[in-house]
């Protein structure tokens, strides 16, 4: 297996986009590649992701990224199955030389752009939503930085699970991405900074916008990192809106839950081991819960989903109380 080396690119998510900005960027030459992404394999994954099979479903997407990418390509990826957040954004973005923003929510796209701002690290934002591919890259201390033209979460936003998206979509936002990531690791001048390139697949039209410079802006014109301070929330919304993540407390004693332990644990609840992780129904709420505690509940209302976790929490002998 080839070994890691040279300049580190991190890809952040390890789903759609991220699977196939990884396949292109395992044939490259001099780069070391780092994947982090909490989450794990569904069967609606299969197909739109560009690494996953049958097989995979129920593991951890990045460990299973690193897994086909040896087998594959016989490259060595660092694997990181964490959810990115204030307290370890420097464990897992550390010694990068740029990142990869494959994730699908704005709360985890605005903590990159405060971390590379902050640290001088260039990044190329992407995404694919129903045929539309889109790309950005910010280069510290260039302005505009993702949070000029995208301040806050959307109050109405669209996901992929209402709307789709098409493969072809899928591909050319992992291309651009990847392409904008050869020219900076080649110290060559990036196309897209300040810009915001949306590719149309069903017309194949592609136009650039220009992006505005918000003088306000708490981030690049203020240099306030707001998102690296404090402790964040314990629940987050999916993009979609129909699934919950808990964070949980992470102590010793839940740490090392084997899957026989945590089974034993939560009996009453009728669950089953699927792949690495255990699913189990709480109150009509379809649960998943990881081996270092974190908890997703299908559920529309935070309220529910809130309810089923603590009840899978008491049942483990644990608390949601945690600093993030």
């Amino acid at each position: 297996m080839k070994k890691p080396k040279g300049k580190l690119a991190v890809i952040v998510g390890a789903g759609r986009t991220g699977t196939h900005s990884l396949k292109i960027l395992c044939v490259l030459k001099g780069i070391s590649l780092r994947v982090i992404d909490r989450d794990f394999i569904r069967e609606s994954d299969i197909g739109g992701c560009a690494l996953y099979c049958k097989n995979s479903v129920g593991r951890l997407k990045a460990g299973e990224a690193k897994r086909i990418a040896g087998k594959k390509f016989g490259v060595e990826v660092q694997a990181e199955c964490e959810h990115l957040r204030a307290g370890n954004a420097r464990k897992l973005l550390g010694g990068a030389s740029i990142v990869l923003d494959c994730t699908d929510n704005w709360g985890t796209r605005a903590l990159i752009n405060q971390y590379c701002l902050k640290n001088g690290i260039p990044w190329v934002y992407c995404g694919a939503l129903a045929g539309g591919a889109m790309c950005a890259t910010t280069v510290p201390p260039g302005r505009p930085c993702f949070e000029c033209w995208a301040p806050a979460l959307p109050t109405e936003p669209v996901s992929c699970s209402e709307v789709g998206v098409e493969l072809k979509a899928i591909k050319m936002a992992s291309e651009m991405q990847v392409e904008e990531t050869k020219r900076i690791l080649a110290g060559e001048t990036p196309e897209l900074t300040g810009k915001l390139r949306y590719f149309e697949s069903r017309t194949a039209r592609t136009r650039t916008l220009l992006l505005k410079r918000n003088p306000q802006c708490p981030t690049c014109a203020k240099r306030q990192f707001e998102r690296l301070e404090g402790g964040g929330e314990n629940a987050i919304l999916s993009c979609g809106g129909g699934e919950w993540l808990f964070l949980n407390p992470q102590g010793k004693k839940v740490r090392h839950y084997g899957t026989k332990r945590m089974l034993e644990a939560l009996e009453p609840l009728l669950p089953h081991a699927y792949g690495s992780l255990l699913k189990l129904s709480v109150n009509g709420l379809e649960c998943a819960v990881f081996r270092n505690l974190r908890v997703t509940v299908r559920a529309r209302e935070r309220n529910r989903a809130a309810e089923a976790n603590a009840i899978i929490l008491s049942k483990l002998g644990a608390s949601e109380k945690r600093k993030l």
